[in-house]
């Protein structure tokens, strides 16, 4: 295969770019890559025109569907995804509940009927949308380097944008009930942990593995606790000297995120204050078209103004009952 219609591939641009921002080795592909677009860029650099516009067709051939367009690992264990075309519509039918009443009866009588209850739902859509300047100097000096980080920042800020309005809004989402639970100090305690592990073990079913995930400092602390400690296995003890944290509390496994790792407004990932558990599938996220990628030249602020677009997502919460929090209060 020519290594033009390598390019095309889904995840090849955007596993290249990943691996020149980060210092990854190059396969020979990938470096061949890096020498064709090292070759165009710096040319754009020199002229000032992208007459086929090959800056915004690199970044936009990286939003694939099994990149940045498909949810992260985590938001595809709590929800079934899918994607639709851009002018479609999407809705759920959520599992009706078994509300079938039994009664005590006589030979040849009746009782009241009972009815099962089927509920249509449709998603809640967000677009986000992001615009940048790339300078001409940067593409003279950096070349195939600052194309790719261009490539890697875009797709990592819309994605870590896309998990965050996630959470935010499971995290409103959840307001009182057995699935909130309150801890009045500043870490939490056996009595919380546990309380959250029943949960889920309680609510557990065949959709999916239940787990638990938080912000590390919490993840840290729950290492610590009585249950999390008792027992643990030889591997266990390796990844806790290893990393100062254990992966599993009362065998559900733990999800821990850097809490120095933010969206460029400050906010973080996951929400401070909080520990979330899921017990299996909560609803549906779904794509919606593709995201659409423009360029304009600016030769007299010599830079190109790049606008990503278009990039839809929408959400269903058909079983709330399936996720629980603990609510950090002191």
């Amino acid at each position: 295969m020519e290594i033009a219609e390598k390019m095309v591939q889904p995840c090849v641009l955007t596993e290249w770019a990943s691996n020149v921002v980060y210092g990854n080795p190059l396969t020979d592909d990938e470096k061949e890559i890096s020498e064709i677009i090292d070759e165009r860029m710096r040319k754009i650099g020199e002229t000032g025109h992208d007459r086929d516009h090959e800056i915004a067709a690199l970044i936009k051939r990286a939003f694939t569907q099994e990149t940045v367009n498909a949810p992260s690992e985590l938001i595809g264990r709590m929800f079934d995804e899918g994607n639709i075309g851009e002018f479609d519509d999407y809705y759920t039918e959520t599992d009706p509940k078994n509300t079938i009443q039994v009664y005590e009866a006589v030979t040849g009588g009746n009782v009241p009927a009972s009815y099962i209850e089927h509920e249509t739902m449709l998603p809640v859509w967000k677009e986000l949308q992001a615009e940048t300047y790339i300078r001409l100097k940067d593409m003279r000096k950096g070349g195939y380097n600052t194309v790719a980080k261009y490539i890697e920042y875009i797709n990592q800020a819309l994605e870590n944008k896309k998990v965050s309005m996630i959470f935010n809004m499971l995290n409103q989402a959840i307001t009182s009930g057995e699935n909130y639970i309150t801890e009045s100090g500043a870490a939490p305690t056996d009595a919380s942990a546990d309380k959250l592990a029943l949960y889920l073990r309680d609510m557990e079913d065949s959709t999916g593995e239940p787990f638990m995930f938080m912000l590390n400092k919490y993840r840290q602390a729950m290492s610590k606790l009585e249950q999390a400690s008792r027992w643990p296995s030889d591997r266990e003890k390796g990844y806790y000297n290893t990393d100062g944290f254990l992966h599993d509390y009362a065998g559900i496994e733990m999800v821990g995120f850097s809490g120095q790792k933010k969206l460029p407004d400050g906010s973080l990932i996951v929400p401070d204050k909080v520990i979330f558990g899921v017990a299996g599938k909560i609803g549906n996220v779904q794509t919606r078209g593709e995201a659409r990628v423009y360029e304009h030249e600016d030769i007299n602020s010599e830079k190109i103004h790049l606008k990503v677009s278009g990039y839809t997502f929408g959400y269903t919460i058909t079983d709330l009952s399936k996720i629980a929090k603990i609510v950090i209060q002191g």
